[in-house]
């Protein structure tokens, strides 16, 4: 964003798996981060780590996984799960995990 002639703070991004991705090693959230304004990216930090516990000793300084490259797969697997021979199990599925208040009782 261009602001009297001078490039303003980076406009705000909106980071699609924003508290949906854990890194691997230490299962904390991964956080949205980009870099020349393009790539998007989800890092882990070990620097927030205790010092010295086993998992910063196990872990790599900085774990990077980039959006456009899981995305493309994410999507694939929901279109799958959704897709005409899926979609009736799929719904199954989602039905039985619902444990709000109005399905019990329309259970009941």
């Amino acid at each position: 964003m261009v602001v009297d002639g001078t490039v303003a703070a980076e406009e705000h991004r909106i980071y699609i798996l924003r508290s949906r991705l854990r890194c691997g090693i230490c299962a904390r959230k991964m956080e949205g981060a980009t870099r020349r304004r393009v790539v998007t990216y989800y890092r882990c930090n070990a620097r927030t780590l205790v010092p010295g516990s086993v998992t910063a000793s196990a872990h790599l300084p900085q774990i990077y996984v980039r959006e456009d490259l899981i995305t493309p797969a994410i999507n694939r697997w929901i279109g799958q799960v959704f897709g005409p021979l899926h979609r009736e199990d799929t719904i199954t599925a989602l039905l039985s995990a619902d444990d709000s208040v109005e399905t019990r009782l329309a259970r009941a």
